[in-house]
Protein backbone atom coordinates (compact mmCIF):
# COMPACT_ATOMS: atom_id res chain seq x y z
CA UNK A 1 0.00 0.00 0.00
CA UNK A 2 2.55 2.47 0.78
CA UNK A 3 4.16 1.77 -2.49
CA UNK A 4 0.87 2.39 -4.46
CA UNK A 5 1.55 -0.39 -6.24
CA UNK A 6 -1.98 -1.87 -7.45
CA UNK A 7 -0.37 -5.35 -8.95
CA UNK A 8 1.59 -5.75 -5.71
CA UNK A 9 -1.51 -5.58 -3.29
CA UNK A 10 -3.88 -7.02 -5.89
CA UNK A 11 -1.51 -10.19 -5.25
CA UNK A 12 -1.00 -9.62 -1.87
CA UNK A 13 -4.82 -10.66 -1.45
CA UNK A 14 -4.92 -12.81 -4.12
CA UNK A 15 -2.13 -14.38 -2.38
CA UNK A 16 -4.29 -15.12 0.81
CA UNK A 17 -2.92 -11.51 2.55
CA UNK A 18 -5.77 -10.54 5.26
CA UNK A 19 -6.77 -6.86 4.52
CA UNK A 20 -8.12 -6.60 8.00
CA UNK A 21 -5.51 -7.57 10.24
CA UNK A 22 -4.57 -5.56 12.87
CA UNK A 23 -1.51 -4.15 12.48
CA UNK A 24 0.93 -3.18 15.56
CA UNK A 25 0.24 0.32 14.66
CA UNK A 26 -3.63 -0.08 15.21
CA UNK A 27 -4.42 0.57 11.24
CA UNK A 28 -5.19 -2.57 8.76
CA UNK A 29 -3.93 -2.86 5.42
CA UNK A 30 -7.13 -1.65 4.05
CA UNK A 31 -6.85 1.50 6.59
CA UNK A 32 -3.63 2.40 4.78
CA UNK A 33 -5.06 1.65 1.70
CA UNK A 34 -7.74 4.26 2.24
CA UNK A 35 -5.49 6.74 4.23
CA UNK A 36 -3.08 6.62 1.00
CA UNK A 37 -5.79 8.42 -1.19
CA UNK A 38 -5.83 6.20 -4.02
CA UNK A 39 -9.07 4.64 -5.78
CA UNK A 40 -7.37 2.18 -7.30
CA UNK A 41 -5.07 0.58 -4.06
CA UNK A 42 -8.07 0.82 -2.22
CA UNK A 43 -10.17 -1.32 -4.58
CA UNK A 44 -6.78 -3.56 -5.14
CA UNK A 45 -6.87 -4.47 -1.61
CA UNK A 46 -11.08 -5.21 -1.34
CA UNK A 47 -10.40 -7.89 -4.41
CA UNK A 48 -12.77 -9.42 -6.53
CA UNK A 49 -14.10 -11.78 -4.12
CA UNK A 50 -17.05 -10.90 -2.19
CA UNK A 51 -16.47 -10.02 1.02
CA UNK A 52 -18.64 -9.84 4.83
CA UNK A 53 -19.50 -6.55 5.43
CA UNK A 54 -17.21 -4.41 7.95
CA UNK A 55 -18.50 -3.77 11.00
CA UNK A 56 -20.45 0.11 10.80
CA UNK A 57 -17.76 1.75 12.95
CA UNK A 58 -14.73 0.30 10.35
CA UNK A 59 -17.17 1.28 7.52
CA UNK A 60 -17.78 4.91 8.90
CA UNK A 61 -14.43 5.45 9.59
CA UNK A 62 -13.42 4.32 6.10
CA UNK A 63 -15.98 6.60 4.56
CA UNK A 64 -14.88 9.94 6.73
CA UNK A 65 -11.69 9.02 5.60
CA UNK A 66 -12.24 8.80 1.76
CA UNK A 67 -14.61 12.14 2.20
CA UNK A 68 -11.60 13.95 3.45
CA UNK A 69 -9.38 12.85 0.25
Amino acid sequence: MAAYDERVAAASVEGGADSDRLLPDGTTPLWRAGEGGSPAIVSAVLGDEPRPRLAEASRERLIVLARSR
